[in-house]
């Protein structure tokens, strides 16, 4: 990941539209966390919940070049976690 200009951390990785995916982030090596501004939450097989990024036309996550491909299913999509 890289830090933003606001000390945040960004990454962008291209998944293909359509499925929705699960995930957490380890912080730290150590930690995991929930993105919070993640499309929403789904729980796991550990008693917690994941993030859930949705990569389709209503997710606010997806970029710009990501939306014009968004139609396409199964097409890589930039998606800003």
């Amino acid at each position: 990941m890289e830090r933003a200009t606001d000390g945040s951390f960004e990454c962008v990785i291209d998944v293909p539209t359509g499925p929705r995916y699960q995930y957490r982030l380890l912080v730290d090596g150590d930690r995991w966390e929930n993105d919070w501004n993640a499309d929403s939450y789904a729980p796991n097989a550990y008693g917690g919940d994941d993030s859930v990024l949705d990569p389709t036309k209503g997710s606010s996550r997806l970029t710009q070049a990501a939306l014009a491909r968004v139609d396409t299913p199964g097409s890589p999509t930039p998606t800003r976690i």
